[in-house]
């Protein structure tokens, strides 16, 4: 298919579009898609990196075997078979 098809195919289905919730992501990802626009991280994304290189700092870090783990101990349904 042509890309104007397809082009022609979203802008219909945006249009027609009644769901706040797509519209909240498609204006996100509008933000950061564009060249020219520099994303600016929320206050609460700030806090959580703060957080995290804090966690850093202190050597509160686990491996990524010692994550996985925690998740077979924590939530054994998903590990079923492996």
């Amino acid at each position: 298919m042509k890309i104007d098809s397809e082009k022609s195919k979203i802008i219909d289905w945006i249009r027609n579009l009644e769901n706040d919730a797509v519209i909240d992501h498609l204006k996100t990802l509008q933000k950061v898609s564009s060249p020219n626009q520099i994303y600016q991280l929320s206050q609460a994304e700030k806090q959580a990196v703060d957080i995290g290189l804090k966690s850093l700092d202190e050597k509160r870090t686990y491996t990524n075997e010692e994550v996985n783990d925690i998740m077979r101990d924590k939530y054994p349904q998903l590990f079923k078979g492996k």
